[in-house]
């Protein structure tokens, strides 16, 4: 299979369980050489990873975690994880779970259980091309088609990001914003 750039797609395990994660490292390796598998056995660990490296073409998420349970676990990856997509791996077969689990940002939800290494590439593989796609309806819809400049949706979003993290930061901001009128006769 092809990767990004002939380099390999990095992917960051969260999973405290070593028999299960040799089995996911295993199950993919067999299969298709061209994931780089980086192992976190806890929350706080993959915090550090997240923050340490540039960037995870996707995450496999485990749900029961020594320092986090449910769908805490979650929310707390999906904070700093920036666009990379989450897969959920779990034992807990349980379908309001899965379903609240994807309405918070999870691309999928696997049982441990039903896993094989192609149910997972394939996930994996579909998951990281969903948020491609996301990323670019985000792109178009902030931006001009003609000029490229970001958008009048573009300037507020980013305006609102920017007031906010002036108000965390107790810092004064100033916003100036100008409307061009006649511009495409231009």
């Amino acid at each position: 299979m092809e990767t990004l750039g002939q380099e390999k797609l990095c992917v960051l395990i969260i999973e405290d369980n070593p028999d299960h994660l040799r089995l996911v490292q295993h199950s993919v390796a067999r299969l298709d050489q061209s994931w780089d598998m980086v192992a976190a056995g806890s929350i706080e660990d993959s915090l550090e990873l997240l923050n340490s490296r540039p960037r995870f073409a996707v995450i496999l998420l485990d749900l029961n975690l020594p320092d986090g349970r449910g769908l805490d676990c979650l929310r707390r990856v999906r904070e700093r994880c920036g666009e990379a997509p989450i897969i959920v791996l779990t034992a807990d077969d349980d379908s309001a779970l899965a379903v609240e689990a994807v309405r918070q940002g999870a691309e999928d939800y696997i049982l441990k259980q039903d896993m094989s290494g192609r149910l997972l590439i394939r996930a994996m593989r579909y998951a990281i091309e969903r948020e491609r796609l996301r990323g670019e309806l985000v792109r178009v819809s902030l931006t001009d088609e003609l000029t490229s400049l970001y958008n009048r949706r573009a300037f507020l979003a980013l305006s609102r990001q920017q007031l906010a993290a002036a108000r965390r930061s107790g810092q004064t901001m100033l916003l100036m914003f100008a409307d061009l009128d006649g511009l495409k006769f231009i």
